[in-house]
């Protein structure tokens, strides 16, 4: 799945850094620092899958050796507490090849950085892992064939580093789209987008190295957090999608009754009885109904019945079963009924144990709605009546799942943003 990852960073000699430093670790190279005669060697990285310096078509040829840049960077800037370039990082869809991430990337860069008259330095990593991602060390300065010229300070501007990272978003849209992946990604925060998830941490390399490994960390464990209670929170969202399309998909139904949590209680007047006739469209000829007037069987087995008792438990089920899920039971009994649900068979009985409704779950469908398959009853059941579908699929029965379900995501939300603020 596609996510979106821009991070910016300025190195600066006052925080103890180094161009030369940063620039032989992100591309796995070896360094010699000449302003201080250091030697930086991380040839041993085993990271990074390729590395490459973009500069503009007017800038000279030293621009493009890795350690005359970074070098030439650190002579020409004198001061103590200089910046010495700006990093970002990103991180780069599964979704493309790894020739189209390179691709993405090197447009990014031109039109953001090039554009400007700076140059950069990109490396990719981990392109063979779940986590394949950018590194980009930008001048600060201008570069043409006169060598460094001015500062781009207005790039450390807030309003520059927002529309940079709305560019990234309209970049990487737009190589998916070309690649034929539906997936998107959204620079915004998901607040701002209105997701209920928690914005997950990024681990880094030495906290996955450290991971793969079995070595337990804190900011490890802060992720592994996170990513159980969003798992949590997305499976509570999709149980809401389903109880809104079971809900859509009775718009016929004309409930007057009510389904409270505790006790389940009914109002009926003196139409609960009568079948709505648009809820049961079931045909048959004259030829098969005779055929079946002859026959020994009770009442129970007409097939007009059992298509009817079929109907009924297609919109009860989803709705008892999603009732019982935000009340947290199994089991419910009242003056009118007793509901049950245990091992996926949801069932639902008269005061006197006669069965009006079994159903079991079968799991989910390709749109994710869930699986009621429809269990004969016994021989001379009640069955389900227009009253029971009244009482079980009523406005005021709707709303309060929603509202429920919509109360345990704020509250799983709630608690996790607790919990990560007693971390930090």
């Amino acid at each position: 799945m596609a996510i979106y990852h821009l991070s910016a960073k300025i190195i600066s000699r006052g925080k103890g850094q180094s161009a030369t430093a940063s620039a032989a670790y992100r591309a796995a190279e070896k360094i010699r620092d000449e302003r201080t005669g250091l030697i930086f060697d991380y040839r041993r990285k085993g990271e990074v899958y390729a590395t490459e310096i973009i500069a503009p078509d007017n800038a000279p040829d030293w621009v493009n050796s890795r350690e005359t840049l970074w070098n030439q960077v650190e002579l020409f800037e004198r001061r103590k507490n200089s910046q010495l370039a700006r990093e970002f990082d990103m991180a780069l869809p599964l979704e493309l090849t790894h020739h189209q991430k390179q691709e993405l990337v090197r447009k990014f860069v031109k039109a953001e950085f090039i554009s400007r008259g700076l140059a950069a330095d990109l490396a990719f990593h981990n392109f063979d892992s779940h986590n394949p991602h950018v590194h980009i060390m930008v001048t600060t300065r201008t570069v043409d064939d006169q060598g460094f010229g001015a500062k781009t300070r207005h790039l450390n501007k807030k309003d520059f580093l927002l529309s940079l990272r709305k560019s990234w978003e309209t970049h990487t849209n737009e190589a998916l789209e070309q690649a034929g992946s539906e997936q998107r990604i959204d620079h915004r925060s998901l607040e701002q987008q209105g997701i209920n998830r928690i914005p997950q941490i990024h681990l880094g390399a030495n906290v996955m190295a450290m991971m793969k490994r079995g070595i337990v960390t804190e900011r490890g464990e802060q992720y592994l957090s996170i990513q159980a209670t969003n798992s949590e929170l997305e499976t509570l969202e999709q149980q809401l999608v389903e109880l809104e399309q079971v809900i859509s998909s009775q718009e016929q139904s004309k409930p007057n009754s009510r389904l409270r949590q505790s006790p389940i209680k009914e109002e009926t007047d003196s139409e609960s009885d009568k079948l709505d006739e648009s809820d049961t469209q079931v045909s048959f000829s004259s030829k098969d109904l005779n055929l079946i007037d002859s026959l020994p069987l009770s009442p129970e087995f007409r097939p007009e019945y059992l298509f009817q008792q079929q109907e009924y438990a297609a919109k009860v089920a989803p709705m008892v079963a999603a009732w019982l899920r935000v009340n947290q039971i199994s089991s419910y009994q009242d003056t009118q009924n007793k509901i049950d649900l245990s091992n996926g068979l949801l069932t639902i009985r008269d005061v006197e144990g006669n069965y009006k409704m079994i159903v079991q779950y079968q799991g989910l469908d390709e749109q994710n709605n869930a699986i009621w398959d429809y269990v004969y009853l016994p021989l001379n059941s009640p069955g389900l009546t227009m009253q029971d579908v009244k009482l079980f699929t009523s406005p005021a029965m709707k709303q309060f799942i929603k509202e429920k379900t919509t109360m345990m995501i704020q509250s799983n939300t709630q608690q996790s943003n607790q919990r990560r603020g007693r971390r930090r």
